[in-house]
């Protein structure tokens, strides 16, 4: 048997009774590992076969006459489930205004069960969905009477970050930057540190550069600006001893 989800005849009933205009009311939402038999027709069902456990789903939301909503059973519900089971049905229930709760629609995933495993809170939690879509007529909506409380996947943070979080963030840090920029004192202490280290380490060093073009580079560095030698006296008027050998003149 392959994958099947229908509106039961109690579910049709339902429909047609609230033509009026009147919500549908939606009890619960049962999984279970319950076969459906071969010779039976899936919209005369009017339970699960094999119920497990309480399943839970989003707000519907109905556009043009159309239901939709997320089934969804994650292994943390109820307090937690207990051992392990193959997921092959689910039913969603409503409130009917003569017969009571009933089966409003039912699934069974045939020869493809899903298996859960038991809740281990160091493992982590099972999680199945199931997006549905149910006829209920243009005048009507649909309310759940049960806390609806879907697991967020590492997919549902991801998308909930970037579509929700991250253009607040990205905001907030540009209106920071903009303040800080606009803010005189903002940079203070790089402005006192520039002026009392760095700003006369420039100037000197501006200085040494303009000195250097003007003396030429043998002039322009630390220590002694300028060096004479005595290896010759020509051109030289100087009173005192003559050292030639150590090109020097001794007083």
């Amino acid at each position: 048997m392959e994958y099947a989800f229908t509106v039961t005849d109690a579910g049709r009933y339902l429909i047609a009774r609230l033509l009026t205009g009147e919500e549908m009311h939606i009890t619960k939402i049962m999984v279970g590992e319950g076969r459906m038999p071969d010779n039976v027709r899936m919209a005369s069902i009017t339970d699960l076969y094999e119920p497990i456990a309480q399943a839970t789903s989003d707000e519907p939301k109905c556009d043009r006459g159309v239901a939709y909503l997320t089934v969804e059973y994650n292994s943390s519900l109820n307090g937690g489930l207990e051992r392990g089971f193959w997921l092959r049905e689910f039913g969603i229930f409503a409130m009917d205004p003569v017969d009571g709760e009933i089966l409003l629609a039912y699934a069974n995933l045939g020869d493809v069960p899903q298996w859960i495993c038991a809740y281990e809170q160091s493992k982590g939690v099972d999680v199945r969905r199931f997006p549905v879509q149910i006829a209920i007529g243009e005048d009507r909506g649909m309310v759940v009477d049960y806390h609806t409380d879907l697991w967020m996947t590492a997919e549902d943070v991801r998308s909930y970050f970037e579509l929700n979080l991250m253009p607040i963030i990205r905001q907030e840090i540009a209106d920071g930057i903009a303040a800080h920029n606009r803010d005189p004192e903002a940079h203070f202490g790089f402005a006192r540190f520039y002026n009392t280290k760095v700003g006369p380490r420039i100037a000197l060093a501006e200085a040494m550069e303009e000195l250097s073009g003007v003396l030429g580079d043998d002039h322009a560095g630390y220590g002694n600006e300028y060096i004479a030698t005595f290896e010759t006296l020509d051109a030289v008027d100087a009173t005192g001893n003559w050292n030639e050998d150590l090109a020097r003149i001794e007083f």
